[in-house]
């Protein structure tokens, strides 16, 4: 119950893209429903599969833990619900728990 202030919810349709590859790092998210693809430019401009996200699975804490560009990109699949938590919020608790 505590940490409900510090996190989001956002609702995605399917084929709406969550964040796209090379975007800041600003957020990391919890899939509560749903179903994303991840997905990366290759060179010649086609986009590979690379992993898929399910339901209860973390997505984007790496960019936003230490605070680089976005690896790939993220989309719906279906609609899917997520929970968004800032880098601003993550660094709050993370001050008053550190031991976490």
């Amino acid at each position: 119950e505590e940490m409900i202030p510090y996190f989001e919810m956002i609702s995605l349709a399917g084929d709406e893209p969550l964040f796209h590859e090379g975007d800041n790092g600003d957020a990391l998210y919890i899939v509560m429903y749903g179903y994303l693809h991840v997905v990366k430019k290759q060179p010649d401009d086609s986009l590979q599969l690379i992993a898929e996200i399910k339901s209860g699975q973390v997505v984007g804490e790496i960019a936003c833990l230490v605070d680089v560009a976005r690896t790939a990109t993220i989309y719906a699949v279906r609609d899917s619900v997520l929970l968004k938590m800032t880098r601003s919020s993550f660094e709050i608790l993370n001050k008053k728990y550190p031991e976490a």
